[in-house]
């Protein structure tokens, strides 16, 4: 298997409103192209955002074509850990950091 990447939130939003350079949308396409991997939070983000309606059965089928890694005890344990040690870190990016710990240990 190839090199996995965890896609955030900002990457999808930005990449379907063509706000990335166009290097780095190649990169980007490429990515997607291959099996790529969101946290469950990622697509509770970008489908809650719902600001542009027309633009959310686009997300919906886009979000089908990754693999998503639900919220388990491992994930919610470290989540915490991340939460008491940097008091400034919101709850949605403590689970994404803590998701990309867990796919770096089961690699």
């Amino acid at each position: 298997m190839g090199q996995e990447y965890l896609i955030d939130s900002n990457v999808i939003i930005d990449y379907t409103s063509e706000r990335i350079p166009s290097k780095g949308s190649d990169f980007v396409e490429e990515i997607f192209e291959q099996q790529f991997l969101i946290s469950v939070i990622v697509e509770i983000e970008v489908l809650g955002f719902g600001d542009i309606p027309r633009k959310m059965a686009a997300l919906e089928e886009f979000l089908e074509m990754a693999c998503v890694i639900p919220l388990d005890e491992k994930i919610t344990k470290r989540t915490i850990d991340l939460r008491r040690k940097y008091k400034k870190l919101k709850l949605g990016d403590a689970i994404i950091a803590a998701t990309a710990f867990d796919m770096i240990l089961c690699s």
